[in-house]
């Protein structure tokens, strides 16, 4: 039990009740869940409902995706420097394009689970 949860308890005025409806196949599931991971339903669902809230651990794994992606378009950009640089060439416009599309779809890909 949190620190929060605690100190509320001992003051009960302090607790205002909210209830759910769930079909019995999500209502077994968690109950399931609880039962497994030995945690009461009532904190599962006050910290389901605080992560959804704030964000939570969903949008940090998603903005680590795209810093990881940003990485992979910064080393693309640097692999083609290199080869200009060396070569002289920088090959043709249209495989370059390309390249950047597909980088610019991936990125788009993913920040719009962040933004979901």
């Amino acid at each position: 039990m949190s620190d929060l949860e605690q100190k509320n308890n001992s003051h009960p005025n302090l607790w205002r009740q909210l209830k759910i409806r769930l079909p019995h196949q999500y209502h077994d599931e968690v109950k399931q869940y609880c039962k497994k991971n030995n945690i009461k339903m009532s904190h599962l669902m006050r910290n389901a409902l605080y992560e959804i809230m704030h964000g939570g651990s969903t949008i940090a794994t998603e903005l680590m995706e795209i810093k990881r992606q940003l990485s992979a378009i910064g080393n693309n950009l640097n692999q083609i420097a290199k080869h200009a640089n060396s070569t002289g060439e920088i090959g043709t416009i249209d495989n370059i394009d390309r390249n950047l599309s597909d980088m610019r779809e991936e990125l788009r890909k993913t920040l719009k689970k962040v933004w979901r």
